[in-house]
């Protein structure tokens, strides 16, 4: 009976789950951009890590200087998933159409905010991604009146795949049901006519 309460907590404790392993180097910047790359018109506008404390990235180009951020190259498995997460906040006023939020994943658009004003609270934000291997994540943005503050973020596994993989549409359902009943029909009229010969 001992052994058998042995064996099942050591099964218990293989069968935890581990905690995702987050990908991002730096991902809450308490070492300023080491592991980050600088991408757009970084040089041209307020653009920094803020601390003391939490610290975070401010991204704070105006409007007319253009999209500022940084950018990250990450060890992925092609064919696997992950979840893109992080904080974000608006610090501006009144950003309803000079404010621009932008997150890529090899350069493809997987979130964006634009003209918002969520001033002085953290939004959380999250997507899910399928990887190619050696994935790219790029975050940048401007905002007129203030600047686009993020931080925490994070790329780890997962096992879903993204909320916008392909289903099918009713018309497709429509037609592979069509199909099988054609192929049944088929299939039943030639039992048929070979039970008359």
């Amino acid at each position: 009976m001992k052994q058998f309460f042995l064996g099942a907590m050591f099964a218990f404790v293989l069968a935890a789950p581990v905690a995702a392993q987050n990908l991002v180097t730096n991902d809450g910047f308490e070492d300023g951009l080491n592991g980050w790359t600088q991408v757009g018109n970084f040089g041209t506008g307020y653009n920094y890590v803020t601390c003391p404390g939490d610290c975070a990235m401010q991204e704070g180009n105006f409007q007319e200087q253009g999209l500022a951020g940084i950018s990250q190259q990450l060890a992925t498995t092609a064919g696997d998933y992950y979840q893109i997460s992080l904080d974000w906040m608006a610090t501006g006023v009144n950003d309803t159409s000079g404010l621009q939020f932008d997150i890529f994943w090899n350069g493809g658009l997987v979130g964006q905010i634009l003209g918002d004003n969520y001033i002085g609270v953290y939004t959380p934000l999250s997507y899910t991604v399928a990887g190619i291997g050696n994935d790219l994540l790029t975050i940048e943005g401007f905002s007129s009146s203030g600047y686009n503050r993020f931080d925490h973020v994070s790329v780890v596994h997962t096992d879903a795949p993204p909320p916008n993989a392909a289903v099918p549409e009713p018309a497709s359902w429509a037609l592979m049901l069509g199909g099988f009943a054609l192929v049944g029909g088929v299939l039943r009229t030639r039992r048929r006519s070979v039970a008359f010969i």
